[in-house]
């Protein structure tokens, strides 16, 4: 029952992954139908950040309310309502309409099911968890390029993507027997629900909070500026730049398909302490004056080094801070990681308009190092 159990979850952070990448994709023919500014994607990815932000701060209160089972299936309907809505849509307002309840699910999700695999399931499974993400993020585009390739458009990849997400929400529905059967196998501690400054004063928790916004910072600025760094610095070409930032993405994916299995023989605080050494390895690399294909070397080793360190923090906070804690932790880890997300890489860019693109590896670097610095400090912290 455990085992059908963790495969549903991994269906449920595929379906999280899923709609990602799908503006982006979409955007260059969308902008167009719809007769709208290039620039206004950032407006409508912001609204999907704040909306997730605001879940995460509440998903303790909601979960406490409704049930981890109840929140997921009622998220992940929002998210598929909403995709398929992208389908039919007139204008842009009605597309900043549908990501507040896009970015609503996409929070009660991402922070419900980390808290309950990290509390119920081994770390190996909850790097696993974050690989199906991964394969949810690049499958997402995947689909919606099909469409615009055969010049079938955007709306078709929407509607094809929120069928997807309806068929999980009705394996969801037909799974209740599993999770009552979970529910009453468990002895089930009721989680704690404290205020945002309340929370902050407990120890450990700003310096989890620091670590995520970090890590978030650190994986999205390669993610937004990455390309922009090889053609502009590196003189690689329009496209080999986005055939390299792709195996970024895909480094992630199978560094964390790999840490599954590594993680069943090392701990999990060395696992996220070689992860980082090696993002700063990939950054270092990335600084020096070495031919074209090492800057390929350097961001897969970032892609590697980044695989293990938001899962591993995520499956380390219930042992930090307790059981019943975890989830209010985990909350605010979740909005630390959207904050991040949404700030720092917009940070970035106005440093690199006003210097230069080459200071990407130095900007990581910096984040690394206060991430080793943080997760130093919490690793020598004892559980409360």
């Amino acid at each position: 029952m455990a085992t059908l159990l963790l495969i549903i979850i991994y269906l449920c952070f595929i379906g999280l992954g899923l709609p990602d990448s799908l503006l982006g994709t979409a955007w260059p023919e969308m902008y167009v139908d719809l007769n709208i500014p290039v620039s206004l994607e950032a407006i409508g990815n912001a609204v999907i950040t704040i909306g997730t932000i605001i879940s995460s701060l509440n998903a303790t209160r909601l979960i406490r309310k409704l049930g981890t089972f109840r929140i997921v299936v009622i998220s992940t309907l929002l998210t598929a309502c909403a995709i398929l809505g992208y389908g039919l849509v007139p204008g842009f307002y009605w597309v900043l309409l549908l990501n507040i309840p896009l970015g609503l699910g996409a929070g009660a999700i991402d922070t419900a099911l980390n808290n309950f695999l990290a509390i119920h399931y081994k770390a190996s499974h909850m790097n696993w968890l974050h690989c199906f993400w991964g394969l949810g993020a690049m499958t997402g585009p995947v689909v919606m390029s099909v469409f615009i390739n055969r010049q079938l458009g955007w709306r078709y990849g929407y509607f094809t993507i929120g069928a997807v997400q309806m068929a999980i929400v009705i394996i969801l529905l037909i799974s209740i027997p599993v999770w009552k059967a979970h529910e009453e196998m468990s002895t089930g501690e009721e989680p704690i629900v404290m205020k945002f400054f309340d929370l902050l004063k407990v120890k450990g928790v700003k310096l989890a909070m620091l670590t995520f916004l970090c890590y978030c910072a650190t994986e999205y600025t390669i993610v937004c500026w990455g390309s922009t760094y090889l053609v502009k610095y590196r003189e690689v070409s329009i496209a080999t730049a986005a055939s390299w930032i792709s195996m970024y993405y895909l480094g992630i994916t199978i560094g964390r398909m790999l840490c599954g299995f590594i993680a069943l023989k090392v701990k999990n605080r060395k696992l996220i302490g070689i992860g980082l050494c090696t993002v700063l390895l990939g950054a270092v690399i990335l600084m020096l004056p070495l031919p074209q294909f090492a800057a390929l070397i350097g961001l897969a080793l970032v892609g590697f080094g980044c695989a293990p360190v938001f899962p591993g923090m995520i499956s380390e906070t219930p042992k930090r801070f307790g059981n019943r804690l975890s989830q209010a932790v985990i909350g605010v880890e979740m909005t630390s990681a959207y904050t991040g997300i949404l700030v720092l890489p917009v940070l970035f860019g106005f440093l690199a308009a006003r210097i230069s693109m080459a200071l990407i590896p130095y900007f990581i670097s910096f984040l690394v190092i206060t991430m080793l610095i943080s997760t130093t400090m919490l690793n020598r912290m004892k559980s409360e």
